[in-house]
């Protein structure tokens, strides 16, 4: 066999954006934001017929199947639908609003928690008595924390009134998986930013094993999923895959 010399360079590093819709929808896909990893994986089952026409035994067939088409991604972004996902839950917009005269139960040393988030307090008082900001309480996001110099008698009752902000609420663990449409519209960064366009039919998302809001170091908090393509029966054209599909546009010579 003679020898022959590659003239294209098909190396490949890919960046690109990654959008989704719900499955069987026909709105349009949103981009789930900066993505750092997104990796198909093909787990066959093979299964050897032996041969026992002869002494000796050995294999005389093999037959492989599609065990699995996983899908393993990172998610850089915390955008309320990628939040949603990754909790398996259900979100509600909170639109901003003022709270007028919210009970509260005063503890010194500790944070009084409130209904919503906290853009600014108007009052704090007990019947008659005006309580000072700074002095008698401090404002977080959360709520209000009482210190222990506060004039205002522990564990007495009151009332707040003050400004919450536009929130989403996101109630987790209230359903457990989705399925998604997704489109990977990738550049081959290393061959002219040629583009390789992936489209995954049917993509079972199950809520992330773990949500790492506090990771003691310097690198962003993810979301990784780890899905599986599921076949798409709505796919039925002749030679038509029914879990992925690859674009991959010719690069130059």
């Amino acid at each position: 066999m003679s020898a022959t010399t590659t003239t294209k360079d098909e190396s490949y590093l890919g960046v690109g954006k990654v959008w989704a819709r719900q499955y069987g929808s026909t709105a349009a896909m949103r981009h789930v934001g900066n993505v750092s990893k997104l990796s198909i994986k093909q787990k066959l089952k093979t299964i050897d017929i032996k041969d026992y026409t002869k002494p000796g035994g050995g294999t005389r067939n093999k037959i492989e199947r599609i065990d699995s088409v996983t899908v393993d991604m990172t998610w850089l972004e915390f955008l309320t639908e990628n939040l949603v996902l990754a909790c398996g839950g259900t979100s509600t917009n909170v639109a901003s609003a003022t709270v007028a005269t919210e009970p509260i139960t005063f503890v010194k040393g500790g944070l009084i928690r409130l209904a919503h988030p906290v853009t600014s307090v108007t009052e704090v008082k007990n019947g008659t008595t005006t309580y000072v900001e700074g002095t008698d309480y401090v404002v977080s996001s959360g709520g209000l924390y009482i210190p222990d110099s506060s004039t205002i008698v522990d564990a007495t009752t009151g009332t707040v009134t003050y400004e919450h902000p536009t929130y989403d609420q996101v109630e987790a663990a209230t359903q457990m998986s989705t399925e998604l449409e997704m489109f990977f519209e990738g550049l081959n960064e290393a061959n002219s930013d040629t583009p390789m366009l992936v489209e995954l039919w049917r993509v079972h998302m199950p809520p992330v094993d773990e949500l790492a809001l506090l990771t003691g170091s310097d690198n962003p908090a993810e979301m990784s999923f780890s899905s599986e393509a599921l076949r798409d029966a709505t796919k039925t054209a002749a030679n038509a895959s029914q879990f992925y599909r690859v674009r991959k546009v010719a690069t130059a010579v």
